[in-house]
């Protein structure tokens, strides 16, 4: 992406090319040295593009005269970007991990 910036056209668009082209590099070098905080971030921003994704398809199914698919492709959006499954949180609030979930199928408590 940084070499199509020196190619480009106009100055401005290979600007923005040249920009994006930087940030994804600082991104990679990023979730490189962070993998578990950037997967989490990623998450929420996929999440978020998904949810936007569905409004904007919505929106356009009102505009168009035959929109029907693009409203069945909205809520498939829109459910992406929910949360869903089971929690892994207990009613109590804290983490259910293995050793609790063990502790749970043979009844045994420690300590």
């Amino acid at each position: 992406m940084t070499r199509s910036a020196f190619l480009a056209s106009g100055i401005g668009k290979g600007l923005l090319t040249c920009a994006l082209g930087t940030l994804m590099v600082l991104y990679g070098v990023d979730v490189h040295s962070m993998p578990a905080l950037s997967a989490g971030v990623l998450t929420i921003v996929l999440a978020v593009y998904f949810f936007l994704d569905g409004v904007f398809e919505i929106v356009g199914a009102f505009v168009l005269t035959d929109g029907t698919w693009l409203v069945f492709a909205a809520a498939i959006s829109i459910l992406s970007a929910s949360p869903g499954g089971r929690s892994t949180r207990s009613p109590s609030g804290a983490l259910d991990g293995p050793e609790s979930a063990n502790q749970k199928a043979t009844g045994k408590n420690r300590g």
